[in-house]
């Protein structure tokens, strides 16, 4: 009898850190676009500051340090939006276990959560099986590099003919 009422109490703890990271998980992806929008706000008003003044000096050195801007905030974006990707792979495996009621019912009948699900959640490449919904979000997240990498592709070609008119 005390077996069985130690592992409801974990359950409800498992219950309680899964109800915590599903709450806590939007927060962290909105964080996280605020933080990008910022990288890219700061991006533009560093470049344009910097190309504006070679232009006005007619210098090509200083628009090859509009190259050097655009490499700088590349890493860090490239970061962010690594752990991005992992919070929204979170959220599509919450998504896909709340939405399969008889996994949902399989783990309240056993007293136990899937070891992915309870937070802290835990990569989603330690998971052994990649489900349906996982794909899609791979999938998303691959038809989305090209709009990111977007405005560095715009400022590496206008940089490139800036400097080019520079040379000149």
């Amino acid at each position: 009898m005390k077996n069985h009422t130690e592992n409801m109490n974990a359950f409800e703890l498992q219950i309680n850190l899964f109800s915590k990271g599903a709450e806590l998980l939007p927060q962290k992806v909105n964080h996280l676009n605020d933080i990008l929008l910022r990288l890219k706000i700061a991006l533009l008003t560093l470049w344009s500051a910097v190309i504006g003044w070679a232009i006005t000096t007619e210098s090509a050195i200083l628009s090859i340090v509009g190259f050097c801007i655009i490499l700088g905030f590349l890493f860090p974006d490239i970061s962010v939006r690594k752990s991005q990707i992992f919070y929204v792979r979170q959220l599509t495996e919450i998504h896909a276990f709340l939405n399969d009621h008889t996994q949902m019912n399989i783990c309240f009948l056993d007293k136990a959560l899937p070891e992915n699900l309870v937070f802290p959640l835990t990569s989603s490449l330690t998971s052994t099986t990649i489900g349906i919904h996982d794909r899609l979000s791979r999938l998303h997240v691959n038809q989305n590099k090209i709009y990111l990498g977007l405005p560095y592709g715009v400022l590496a070609i206008s940089n490139f003919w800036i400097f080019i008119y520079l040379l000149q």
